[in-house]
């Protein structure tokens, strides 16, 4: 067996057992909570103006009204 294959076997090993670490300190981490996220993006919106980051429409785009969702970038519905 090349010496490449054996450092690939031990490169997806070390990924697995990563893998496994985590999921495990995940279970014992305690019971989930509903995510909100509505909670989560106005939080991400509060860090972001909070820093000076402001986001723009790119240039010929005018700017939807308050509280209607961006037009830019457009969603992908084939996922």
């Amino acid at each position: 067996m090349p010496a490449s294959d054996i450092l690939d076997e031990h490169h997806r090993a070390a990924k697995l057992n990563a893998l496994r670490r985590d999921i495990r300190e995940g279970m014992e981490s305690g019971p989930s909570a509903p995510l909100d996220i509505e909670a989560l993006k106005a939080e991400g919106r509060r860090r972001l103006a909070a820093a000076g980051i402001v986001r723009r429409p790119p240039p010929g785009v005018d700017r939807p009204a308050p509280g209607a969702p961006a037009p830019w970038p457009p969603r992908r519905t084939d996922l």
